[in-house]
């Protein structure tokens, strides 16, 4: 499951990616502002393919590893987590383990039909 971490102290809460807030219509239009109307793309798959394409900051339909990792800062961020201690080898196991569990073409990206397929069911 790809992991956010919520807080840098020693005992972080870790999260799902694809939790029920990150893919509410108010988090999406935080990141798409006026480029989409969200509001027409309500179903649970659509917004789970718009939260993968926030990620994908390279535009190739993947999450890599730096990706992965951004999107772990950024989420910590938003959940007021605490910026100063930045547990950088604690987050690189968490991409690392992210990436062991879904990558199932073993190509060191996450494919958004990998992402779905985890989140299935």
């Amino acid at each position: 499951m790809i992991l956010c971490v919520s807080s840098f102290k020693s005992r972080s809460r870790i999260r799902s990616f694809a939790s029920d807030d990150d893919l509410s219509i108010e988090h999406l239009k935080e990141h798409y502002g006026n480029k989409i109307d969200i509001e027409k793309h309500t179903s649970a798959g659509d917004r789970k393919f718009y939260y993968f394409k926030v990620g994908d900051s390279n535009k190739d339909n993947n999450l890599d590893g730096i990706e992965l990792f951004k999107l772990i800062i950024e989420h910590a961020d938003e959940d007021g987590g605490k910026m100063e201690k930045i547990d950088v080898e604690s987050i690189e196991v968490q991409v690392d383990q992210v990436i062991s569990d879904m990558d199932k073409n073993q190509d060191g990206m996450i494919s958004f039909s990998e992402y779905s397929r985890k989140f299935a069911g």
